[in-house]
């Protein structure tokens, strides 16, 4: 059970990467845009490409050190005194 989980949890945290280095990617090239930074097409897109991969790695890295909440066991709460 826990190795499902585990597997659920790491395809759910790429997923989530590949929006986010994705919305990365598009936004670069928006911001290019809108500043209206003229370069030439290659420069542009190994900006963004730069940028979606630091996105990719950084959300990849803020997302895998805790671990699922789901397998850190509960304790049980201590009983409430009136």
């Amino acid at each position: 059970m826990k190795s499902m989980v585990d597997r659920e949890y790491l395809k759910d945290s790429l997923l989530m990467a590949s929006i986010a280095s994705g919305f990365m990617f598009f936004a670069t090239l928006a911001g290019f845009q809108v500043a209206q930074i003229r370069t030439d097409p290659t420069s542009t897109l190994i900006a963004a490409g730069v940028a979606a991969g630091g996105a990719f790695f950084m959300f990849l890295a803020g997302r895998m050190l805790p671990g699922p909440v789901a397998l850190i066991p509960s304790q049980p709460k201590p009983p409430v005194v009136p």
